[in-house]
């Protein structure tokens, strides 16, 4: 077979020969260029050419990097590419001008497939590139369009590549507040719940005790409500729980420069915010004037084009610290209505401890004054129709004599037909292997067993290792175990737990080493 550039030489010596002998005869019309197929995967379709254009006109001068992606972006809005590119490209903050002919083709290649459905692995950059789009309103129809897409994106693409989870939370929230969408869209990454409970312990003064103690108990890092002690006294714990916050709120209020709210979960401030941090964004709405409420906590405010976030700037965990005051109230509520095992004490300052008795002793006091005065309350008059006690005689007496001849009819014909001999020791000990079993799967036995034998390293490498979270896997081994032990097992003193002292030579007889 003749080589492929021989042909095309031949062809085209062909049409000069030809063109040569008819010169003064021929009409030159547009010719068709051949380009050999080894060659076409260079070629660069022009859009390319006048996107780069853009950024090398005159008017380009005045603009921002981000203006000139925009209108960049805006130019190659609708296109789309079919190219095959198995190339990286790698680039902190990255755009169109960063990218050679061959890493725009692959990018605009796998966006078309993208927006297709179709997700296939691609350099970080590419992803930061669409993300980037859509930010800036390309690629959607309206904003509630553009959302959705980089919810999708987030979704799909994170199960790829990971990396962008940290960067999509934070620009899913300001995608919701640059374009004024509705706040419930954003209400888990925004966490308003925590803000919901933070506002209701600042205001506990003014709080009911329900509101409040369901506060306490999401934002504590001690589970109050799976203790042995919420379970029997539910009531008492929940109103001296309260009331000691309340008092301790009340002490830091007049004693200390600094709330006890603020002490846990940080300061409410409004400071500085920048929209879209880490990202290329140009911002072509320009708000003014404009506030943006999440909650009734956090809100953002843009007035002459600076913006503002107003929230509780701390710690947005679980507090170690309210966790060991409401442990502490436990702990004394256990000792004062001898509710066993007595949790052992931890350390809390000489005030709290003050506090935390005087509510104990108020409480205790009052619930013996209801017990008493239960036990005072003149007893009810039962009145009895003596004419009547024969009528139930003769009744009882048919009832009876009906029983037993059941009873006996069972005897003959049900017990003739069991052989004991079928029942085998298995099933006769059915009952007993059902109590001496722990009802926990083998992540959970095995997480136990590393938690009773104190191995704190190996806790954290199988927790690892299994994709556990360990508060997650501790909180479900609770509730599993409460039944059989009417108490939580585990306890956090810190980020390993800890197995209850009461319990631990119990569980090691359920769990070898």
């Amino acid at each position: 077979m003749a080589d492929t550039k021989e042909i095309i030489s031949k062809i085209m010596e062909d049409l000069r020969q030809n063109n040569s002998r008819n010169f003064s005869e021929k009409v030159y019309t547009d010719q068709p260029i051949l380009i050999p197929a080894s060659k076409m995967k260079n070629f660069t379709p022009p859009k390319y050419r006048k996107m780069k254009a853009i950024a090398r006109s005159y008017h380009s001068l005045d603009m921002s990097t981000a203006e000139i992606f925009y209108k960049q972006a805006k130019f190659m809005e609708a296109f789309e590419d079919d190219y095959e590119y198995y190339g990286d490209f790698v680039r902190y903050y990255p755009t169109y001008r960063d990218m050679n002919d061959e890493q725009l083709r692959g990018y605009f290649s796998w966006r078309t497939k993208i927006r297709h459905g179709q997700y296939d692995p691609a350099p970080l950059a590419f992803a930061f590139v669409y993300i980037y789009e859509l930010l800036n309103g390309i690629g959607s129809t309206e904003p509630k369009d553009g959302f959705v897409k980089l919810q999708d994106f987030r979704e799909n693409f994170g199960k790829i590549d990971n990396r962008i989870e940290n960067y999509m939370k934070l620009w899913l929230n300001d995608f919701a507040v640059y374009y004024d969408l509705d706040p419930q869209l954003i209400t888990d990454l925004a966490r308003t719940d925590f803000d919901k409970n933070v506002l209701a312990l600042e205001n506990c003064a003014d709080t009911d005790d329900d509101t409040l103690f369901s506060a306490i108990t999401e934002l504590s890092n001690y589970r109050i409500d799976r203790s042995k002690l919420y379970k029997n006294y539910s009531d008492i714990a929940e109103k001296a729980i309260c009331e000691v916050f309340r008092k301790v709120c009340e002490y830091y209020a007049k004693n200390r420069k600094h709330g006890y709210c603020e002490k846990l979960f940080g300061k409410r401030a409004s400071i500085s915010y920048y929209m879209f941090s880490s990202a290329v964004f140009f911002d072509r709405i320009k708000r003014d004037n404009y506030e943006y409420s999440v909650s009734g906590v956090q809100k953002y405010r843009c007035e002459n084009g600076f913006w503002t976030c107003e929230k509780y700037y701390g710690s947005r965990k679980k507090s170690t610290e309210l966790g060991t005051l409401v442990k502490a109230v436990d702990r004394a509520l256990r000792v004062k209505l001898g509710v066993e095992p007595y949790l052992k004490p931890d350390k809390i300052t000489k005030t709290f401890e003050q506090i935390i008795e005087k509510i104990i002793s108020e409480r205790s006091s009052l619930s013996v004054k209801k017990t008493i005065e239960k036990e005072l309350e003149p007893p009810r008059e039962i009145t009895i129709d003596i004419s009547k006690l024969g009528q139930i005689r003769a009744a009882a007496d048919v009832t009876c004599e009906k029983l037993i001849t059941e009873e006996e009819a069972f005897d003959k014909t049900e017990l003739e037909d069991i052989n004991i001999d079928d029942i085998s020791a298995e099933q006769m000990n059915d009952d007993k292997l059902a109590s001496d079993e722990l009802p926990l799967d083998d992540n959970e036995y095995e997480f136990l067993k590393l938690i009773i034998y104190k191995d704190e390293k190996s806790v954290r490498d199988f927790a690892k290792s299994r994709m556990l979270m360990i508060s997650v896997i501790a909180d479900s081994i609770n509730d599993k175990l409460f039944d059989m032990f009417d108490d939580t097992v585990l306890e956090f003193e810190s980020d390993i737990p800890n197995v209850i002292e009461d319990y631990l030579e119990e569980l090691k007889g359920l769990i070898k080493p």
